[in-house]
């Protein structure tokens, strides 16, 4: 999918997310996850993660702006 013209990751449905913490030997926290839209902008990475449809997200994604 695209955001803002920029190519950006959908994962549509439920899935399983892994957080692997930075600690060496940490253990790696398992949870279920809903859609997913990953986008870069400006060198930052953004995930939105909602029970919304594609379009829906995109929107959002679109919306955002830098604060002040």
């Amino acid at each position: 999918v695209r955001v803002n013209g920029m190519e950006a990751l959908w994962v549509g449905g439920s899935h399983e997310l892994m957080i692997v913490p930075a600690r060496p030997g940490a253990t790696p926290v398992t949870r279920q996850s809903a859609n997913v839209l990953a986008w870069n902008t400006g060198g930052v990475t953004y995930r939105l993660e909602a029970n919304l449809p594609v379009e829906t997200m995109i929107a959002i994604a679109e919306s955002l702006a830098p604060a002040p």
